[in-house]
């Protein structure tokens, strides 16, 4: 895991998102997670240091058009049918 970088995704006055990335070429190139870091104008005095960790994986991006999209395709029931 030598090839692990970090890509800034947004950043605003108080956050800023990085994709943690693996691989250099396009074609290896491969996301592994996100780290979102908040910041506030105060302190915020902690005994601890706290992490959450998730494992999963992208399972694909949708949209609002993608929705409308899927509620306009049939579902095979018919709304007027009679129980």
């Amino acid at each position: 895991m030598e090839d692990i970088r970090f890509e800034r995704h947004f950043r605003t006055p108080h956050s800023e998102g990085y994709y943690i990335m693996q691989g250099s070429s396009v074609q290896s190139n491969n996301r592994l997670g996100t780290v979102d870091i908040h910041f506030t104008t105060t302190a915020v005095p902690r005994d601890d240091f706290l992490v959450s960790v998730y494992v999963g994986k992208d399972v694909g991006f949708y949209s609002d058009e993608y929705f409308a999209e899927e509620s306009d395709s049939s579902t095979g029931f018919d709304d007027d049918e009679e129980e």
